[in-house]
């Protein structure tokens, strides 16, 4: 998905535009993606903690804290 995208943009040396496309992900609801890594909370997150590491974005990493409380309570 798009989190993935931004995560190998980043890696490739694209900075700006995995930007782009990480403004685009906070953006949309998360409460309805389930929990999983695979297109849901719990892989949102660690892409969008990858991301917050190394741009230093402080609001990627306060999204991915998110989608570690949503991923938790999925799991409830």
């Amino acid at each position: 998905g798009l989190a993935g995208l931004a995560w190998t943009l980043e890696r490739l040396g694209h900075r700006d535009r995995a930007l782009d496309l990480a403004e685009l992900l906070l953006d949309q609801p998360l409460d309805h993606l389930g929990p999983d890594l695979h297109g849901g909370t719990a892989g949102l997150g660690l892409a969008l903690e990858s991301l917050a590491a190394t741009t230093g974005q402080a609001a990627l990493h306060s999204a991915a804290l998110h989608c570690a409380e949503l991923a938790a309570d999925g799991l409830r």
